[in-house]
């Protein structure tokens, strides 16, 4: 992780570093170009139609 990037961004460098293939959407990408005054509490990231999620130990996400 870049020493110089505002914690603000770890959590997208950490995405993209684990799941380059991965797209961050929804509410996370309208706040990344200032298109909501709504602050996300979790990043939104999209992975391909058939890909599985990997199991940090983190958030679980239930399956649509």
């Amino acid at each position: 992780m870049p020493i110089d990037a505002p914690p603000a961004d770890w959590e997208q460098i950490e995405a993209a570093t684990r799941r380059p293939d991965a797209t961050i959407c929804l509410l996370s990408v309208l706040a990344h170009y200032d298109l909501t005054d709504a602050i996300p509490d979790a990043l939104d990231v999209a992975i391909p139609r058939g890909a599985r999620a990997q199991n940090t130990g983190r958030d679980q996400v239930a399956p649509l």
